[in-house]
């Protein structure tokens, strides 16, 4: 018999202009499953599409040449060359797999419109350079990594980005980047054409090793932006097996130290750097030195996080800030830390986060994660769609607030009802985000247990508005003229008839206004569903 053939599930949203109410119509939407197969259609003039697909796991998506999702720009820990493998590639981060047993609908995707950069990379005598890897850097990143091109044999490159300002950077093994000017600020619908000149600079090559000559593993290779030893910042990377290559056009002096993971800085070095120059086989050595914090980060259940973002604040004068991580067992060193109070903050994977006072220097520190629960919220007008957490943070032991980065960001609403797993156990705040409205999100989230949440988001919805306009002595206002006005923008009139009665059609969120002889009365009306609210204006 032949095996029988999976029933279909619906996909279904709208394609709509990210931060406005405009919908893109006649652009094509795109669900990807994990054996890379896709399934696209067009969507109506109205914005909206729909998708038959076989249950499964799926990345859903806007593919077109006119528009394009995008996410904020991700904060790299390390700096460093862009991989050429990822150019046009889709980035998992902004567009995850999302499991799709049943229809779904409201699943609604956000676009901006399309600019393009072409150009052409040569070296200082006008040649091609080949097998160049170019990047547009800006505040936004497009989820199919269209900012990201390997030149031609003509070193000819082509990127699409979002509009705004971009930094413009090309890497290649033989030389050191971009020479002169490299921003350029992109308007909509205007394409530009740029070309670039790479220079062979000043490479500084080489590896570090820790007190007894061994490889050092990866972390930060760092340069300092002032004469402070306080001013160094991540300028590049240390692979896993301690090399390292930077590159730079700078002309003059250059001061490198490196800092890995789990380890004491080296001392700096200083290189005199020119057109052409090159240093090879440069030995950059740890110190001996005791970490002054040290400890484990443990989850919920007491097993140990590998790889999770330790972050240390200074409360004290004369403290430093840092960045660390876990290793493969959970522990974490700090060092270089002057005696001092800190807060130390971490987060795991799906684990949650944590924060604990600590005085510099103590060893034996457990952190231990919260864990996370499930927030189970309602909106007061949106009836489908999705919406859009942006900024969530939490607080930490002493009141300050901190970036979550790996909590779920995207809540898909069905009948006025959405669920958000996974979210971290913490007093959490978020901005939320449906088309051009925006609201606070605040919640006590406690771990494995769901805490309820609304949101005063949808779209305006009508409804009838009556009651009586009155002076402060309680007496009624004849012939009264009201106003309704939606986000500043009048959409509404009415006048109170002789006993000051008065009806009025409104939207929710719409403010009433009545001034009668230089006297004013205000009211919004409400968010809650309903088809008609009485309010009484007392002109004050």
């Amino acid at each position: 018999m032949p095996a029988p053939v999976a029933a279909l599930v619906h996909l279904a949203g709208t394609v709509h202009q990210r931060g406005s109410t405009g919908v893109r119509g006649h652009v094509w939407v795109t669900a990807r499953d994990v054996a890379g197969q896709e399934t696209r259609v067009a969507t109506s003039a109205d914005g909206a599409y729909a998708l038959r697909v076989p249950p499964g796991r799926y990345q859903v998506m806007v593919r077109d040449d006119v528009v394009m999702m995008v996410g904020d720009a991700a904060r790299a820990r390390l700096p460093g060359p862009p991989d050429a493998a990822l150019a046009g590639a889709i980035d998992d981060d902004l567009v995850p797999m999302r499991e799709v047993r049943a229809d779904l609908a409201g699943l609604d995707l956000a676009v901006v419109p399309t600019t393009r950069i072409t150009g052409t990379l040569v070296d200082l005598a006008g040649q091609p350079v080949a097998g160049a890897v170019v990047r547009a850097t800006g505040a936004l990143r497009p989820v199919l990594n269209t900012h990201v091109a390997v030149t031609d044999a003509a070193g000819a490159f082509a990127l699409e980005v979002p509009a705004g300002p971009h930094e413009l950077e090309a890497h290649h093994p033989q030389l050191a980047g971009v020479v002169g000017a490299r921003v350029v600020d992109m308007r909509v619908g205007t394409p530009l054409t740029v070309r670039l000149t790479m220079g062979a600079g000043c490479v500084i090559a080489g590896r570090v090793v820790d007190h007894r000559g061994r490889p050092a593993g990866e972390g930060a290779l760092e340069r300092p932006l002032g004469p402070t030893d306080a001013s160094f910042f991540p300028r590049g990377q240390i692979d896993a097996a301690g090399r390292f290559r930077f590159a730079t056009t700078d002309d003059g002096e250059v001061t490198l130290r490196a800092w890995p993971w789990h380890a004491p800085p080296s001392p700096a070095r200083t290189f005199r750097c020119r057109e052409g120059a090159q240093f090879d086989d440069v030995v950059l050595r740890l110190p001996e030195r005791a970490p002054d914090l040290e400890g484990t980060l443990v989850d919920a259940r007491g097993a140990p996080v590998p790889l999770a973002p330790i972050a240390l604040i200074a409360l004290d004068d004369g403290g430093g800030g840092q960045q660390e991580r876990t290793d493969a067992l959970g522990r974490w060193r700090i060092y270089r830390v002057p005696a001092g109070r800190y807060v130390v903050r971490a987060e795991g994977a799906g684990g949650g986060v944590t924060s604990a006072l600590v005085t510099s220097p103590r060893t034996g520190i457990e952190l231990a994660l919260g864990g996370v629960g499930r927030l189970d919220g309602t909106t007061t007008a949106l009836d489908t769609g999705s919406v859009e957490l942006v900024d969530v943070t939490c607080l930490d032991v002493l009141g300050g607030a901190f970036e979550v980065t790996g909590a779920p960001r995207l809540a898909v609403v069905r009948a006025g009802r959405f669920l958000l797993d996974g979210m971290p156990a913490c007093v959490l705040s978020a901005r939320a985000r449906w088309r051009d409205q925006e609201v606070l999100l605040q919640a006590d989230v406690r771990a494995d247990v769901s805490t309820t949440t609304e949101l005063a988001l949808g779209p305006p919805s009508p409804r009838r508005v009556h009651g009586v306009v009155r002076d402060r002595g309680g007496h009624p206002v004849a012939n009264a003229r009201i106003t309704a006005s939606a986000r500043g923008v009048p959409d509404g009139l009415a006048r109170a008839d002789g006993s000051g009665r008065f009806e009025i059609t409104a939207v929710a969120g719409a403010e009433l206004r009545v001034t009668v002889a230089g006297r004013t009365a205000r009211h919004l009306v409400g968010v809650a569903l309903v088809e008609a609210e009485r309010v009484d204006l007392v002109v004050e």
